[in-house]
């Protein structure tokens, strides 16, 4: 917590204290609704959740505050008359707007919820971040390199996701990988002979191409090389090989890739939030949300009825620590794949920790763990 924040609260402490509320819990939802797009879905999506916690019997006041993205504002808010007797805050959405409400819940000794951001700065014993640790975030991919896999590095003449790319250098650092660029705009002819990239194709071990191509075009570019040319490469020689492809998290938003080849080509890709519209959870949601707002729900508007849902229950139940409690709330997700809150050394806010690794398979089948 930054210093300036700290001597904001003495004055208000002890009055706030002396006034708080013992009976129906107050949540306070702190959005910078001007911004629209996803902070609205966020907002739809915790509305559905608190439906769906009130019909469980739990009681509980919601009072949404706008935040306008403003530092100012907020610290207008969490001193004012209304906000003294809050029991849980879930937001704000940036971290350059949250110091104040931040400070306000450690001194009041009540959850706050940051619920769409990484954070960098701001820390308290209090604070739980939903969005997942960037530390963790190839935890469940390390398996595909214990068994000496032969790797390309696949790049593309329009442009890599320079993200991605450093990321799996540092990943990769120290292995022995092969290195392929893909032309830009090579046409469907030219991509079917592609003798040059099935040429890197090791028939004995497993081949992971991880392709670092930024944008759906050059995704989709890469791809189709891969496929045509171990085709072409595979029919000469009358034999098969295994094989893998690594994307970055981008992947689970691009809609107009053919996804014939990601299930072909084994494509598998970590992400903070996949919504896997064959799990039976998210069909349930995306009915109740189109009937409400006539929209197919975004990650956000998941990640709204996923912030009610763990929380405002959490308060609820008997027994345990906090930290317990959110926990066993987490198997009531929207999407189905729980949160994992966990101590990061160094840091007293707990922060998921669940990356979801989704996998695509040649049955057409997706796993998503």
């Amino acid at each position: 917590m930054k210093a300036k924040y700290f001597f904001i609260f003495s004055f208000f402490h002890f009055f706030i204290l002396s006034a708080r509320a013992q009976d129906v819990p107050e949540i306070a939802l702190m959005l910078p609704l001007e911004k629209g797009g996803e902070v609205i879905d966020f907002y739809r999506g915790a509305l559905l959740g608190l439906e769906d916690v009130r019909l469980r019997g739990i009681a509980a006041d919601v009072t949404v505050w706008d935040t306008a993205d403003s530092l100012d504002k907020v610290f207008n808010i969490v001193v004012s008359e209304r906000f003294r007797n809050t029991d849980l805050i879930i937001g704000p959405v940036y971290e350059r707007e949250a110091g104040y409400a931040v400070q306000f819940a450690e001194l009041m000794s009540i959850p706050i919820v940051s619920p769409l951001v990484t954070l960098r700065e701001l820390d308290s014993e209090y604070l739980f971040q939903m969005a997942p640790d960037p530390a963790s975030k190839y935890d469940k991919l390390r398996g595909l390199w214990v068994d000496s896999p032969n790797v390309i590095l696949v790049s593309s003449e329009a442009g890599n996701d320079a993200e991605f790319e450093r990321e799996m250098e540092a990943e990769l650092s120290g292995m022995d990988v092969g290195r392929y660029t893909v032309e830009d705009g090579v046409g469907a002819d030219r991509r079917s002979t592609g003798s040059g990239i099935a040429g890197l194709i090791d028939w004995d071990r497993e081949n992971i191409f991880v392709v670092l191509g930024a944008g759906e075009v050059a995704v989709d570019d890469a791809l189709a090389t891969i496929s045509s040319s171990y085709n072409n490469a595979s029919a000469r020689q009358n034999r098969t090989a295994r094989i893998k492809v690594v994307g970055s998290s981008r992947w689970g938003s691009y809609g107009r890739i053919d996804r014939n080849l990601y299930f072909k080509l084994g494509v598998r890709f970590v992400t903070s939030y996949y919504i896997d519209r064959q799990r039976e959870e998210v069909r349930e949601f995306d009915s109740r949300f189109l009937s409400a707002y006539g929209l197919v729900p975004t990650r956000a508007a998941f990640r709204g009825y996923d912030a009610i849902v763990i929380f405002v229950r959490a308060l609820f139940e008997d027994g345990w620590s906090f930290d317990d409690r959110v926990e066993s709330a987490t198997e009531r997700v929207a999407t189905g794949v729980p949160y994992n809150f966990d101590w990061t050394p160094g840091l007293r806010r707990r922060i998921n920790r669940e990356w979801q690794l989704v996998e695509f398979s040649a049955d057409y089948n997706v796993t998503v763990r």
